[in-house]
């Protein structure tokens, strides 16, 4: 589906919300809207984030039991020396989150393959317990390593076992990158998580926009459908198909769009949103219009 078609569709729901409810575009609580409309949109992007997730931390497993072996090796070689404790703790500590990062990453590959509809929630829920351990590991990384430094009788033990940490750093990097998309703009292998938040953002506006002028015509489009009802009022005319033929008689009379053009995406939308009746109808009355102009 081509992006203005998608910007239709979201303009629809908006102008259908707006009309049923008889107020304005500012005073519907657009959060939730945007949550209710966009969510095939947002899973999408779910879908392309948790893939580019799994693709940057993709070898991170491998990296696990040399971690722990040797974090192993760090506190027996410092046991008992005081002086080590906060760096002991720090190792320790990261060691607990780089295996609550391999159980998010489990959660995540189990989440992507679960088909029920609550599925794609816990999906970003997953996500999102990724991202944000792999940016933890990246800080606790950045503080481990002038700390290890400042003990190079342990050089034998901590040199092992820092690099195994850069070794992870570099995925945890790139994983954590994902929090933002727009940051990996330019990069091929996630050409598509970059692409679909972009989409995302960029549909917002342009559905908002569009909805809001139709709107703003309502008093010169409304008697274009009205003269062309027969035995017909336009109270009795379903809201949906009202919405749809708006919108259409818009693109056709404002934006200047080819006959074929206004039919073809309104039925389409009249077929995803309406009766089985309502297709005919609506390109009846956006024909009948055109032919007057």
């Amino acid at each position: 589906m081509s992006n203005i078609s998608k910007t239709r569709q979201v303009a629809l729901h908006l102008i259908y919300s707006v009309i049923e409810n008889g107020g304005k575009p500012d005073e519907l609580d657009m959060g939730l809207f945007w949550d209710i409309t966009l969510e095939k949109e947002t899973e999408h992007l779910r879908k392309a984030l948790t893939k580019a997730i799994l693709h940057s931390c993709r070898s991170l497993g491998d990296t696990t039991r040399l971690l722990t072996t040797r974090a192993q090796n760090v506190e027996n070689a410092m046991h008992g020396d005081l002086t080590t404790a906060a760096l002991r703790e720090t190792a320790e500590r990261y060691c607990k989150n780089a295996a609550a990062l391999d159980s998010a990453l489990a959660a995540l590959r189990y989440s992507l393959k679960d088909k029920r509809r609550e599925g794609s929630y816990q999906l970003q829920l997953c996500c999102n317990d990724v991202l944000r351990l792999a940016a933890t590991l990246e800080a606790g990384a950045e503080t481990l390593e002038p700390m290890a430094m400042d003990f190079p009788a342990y050089n034998s033990v901590l040199a092992p076992f820092m690099a195994v940490i850069r070794r992870r750093s570099r995925m945890q990097k790139e994983c954590a990158m994902l929090a933002h998309p727009e940051t990996v703009e330019g990069h091929v292998e996630y050409a598509a998580v970059s692409r679909a938040a972009r989409e995302l953002e960029e549909l917002k506006p342009a559905a908002r926009e569009m909805a809001e002028k139709v709107l703003a015509a309502r008093d010169t489009l409304n008697p274009l459908i009205e003269t062309q009802l027969q035995n017909y009022s336009m109270e009795r005319l379903d809201v949906v198909d009202k919405c749809i033929l708006l919108l259409a008689l818009y693109e056709l009379t404002v934006n200047k769009l080819p006959v074929a053009i206004v039919v073809s995406e309104a039925t389409a939308l009249a077929d995803t949103y309406s009766g089985s009746k309502s297709a005919p109808f609506i390109h009846g009355i956006i024909a009948a219009v055109a032919q007057n102009l």
